[in-house]
């Protein structure tokens, strides 16, 4: 199948882009490789287009200690902080972050197929707790016709009037194919940017209104087939 490859005469998209590009040839096995994040091709195609690389999506805490908007969270290496044993070793890092970064993948495709944008998708439940918690949710058989309706989470069932049944099961059955993608967080975080604590113990956070994916990534690694082909379609603007 042909890839389509996506052009523009945007000068500061083409930096963009080639900005991506290198990333990606880079991956996330570098030395200047701290930690990494978990992410989705929609994140990215979103940065493409207005050159800010979605986070939290919730409004700041009045806490500063707390979440603030466009917080970005990531996985920390044991072996960059030595002195933080609550962090994990780098290959569960990397077990981890695959995890959330299919889970995310699935929800962000989802929303996006639903024409839901991204920064949508931590305050809308359905979605994100779906990828998030699937074996807490009902999936159809002939004998357990109730799909997605379970009593703790009454928004499921809204959320699933979105579509017509048959066009929303074959969205999620869409989504299911992505995998996400990880971003490897660079070194230079260290000492331009106040890493804060996350939420889990072992993650950290940068808000990315105070740095750029180009000092905040060292590489990045599509985990899948649909983000290896969007990646590829990337073209850089002359």
């Amino acid at each position: 199948m042909a890839i389509e490859r996506v052009q523009d005469t945007n000068p500061e998209k083409g930096k963009r882009v080639s900005l991506l590009n290198g990333l990606v040839k880079r991956g996330i096995e570098t030395n200047d490789c701290i930690g990494l994040h978990a992410t989705s091709t929609e994140a990215f195609k979103a940065f493409v287009e207005t050159g800010e690389f979605p986070g939290w999506s919730l409004p700041s805490d009045k806490d500063p200690n707390l979440p603030q908007a466009r917080d970005l969270y990531f996985y920390p290496f044991r072996e960059s902080f030595p002195d933080r044993l609550n962090f994990l070793p780098k290959e569960e890092c990397k077990v981890v972050a695959q995890q959330n970064a299919a889970r995310r993948g699935k929800t962000h495709r989802l929303l996006n197929k639903l024409g839901i944008p991204i920064d949508q998708s931590e305050v809308h439940p359905a979605a994100k707790e779906f990828f998030l918690f699937p074996t807490s949710f009902v999936h159809p058989t002939p004998e357990n016709p109730d799909y997605f309706k379970d009593p703790e989470y009454p928004e499921y069932e809204r959320f699933m009037k979105l579509r017509p049944r048959p066009e929303m099961e074959r969205l999620i059955a869409d989504a299911e194919k992505a995998k996400g993608v990880i971003a490897g967080i660079n070194h230079t975080v260290l000492s331009h940017w106040e890493l804060r604590p996350g939420d889990q113990g072992n993650d950290l956070r940068i808000n990315m209104g105070e740095v750029s994916p180009k000092v905040a990534f060292s590489g990045i690694k599509p985990m899948g087939e649909i983000e290896i082909a969007y990646f590829r379609s990337l073209k850089e603007i002359k």
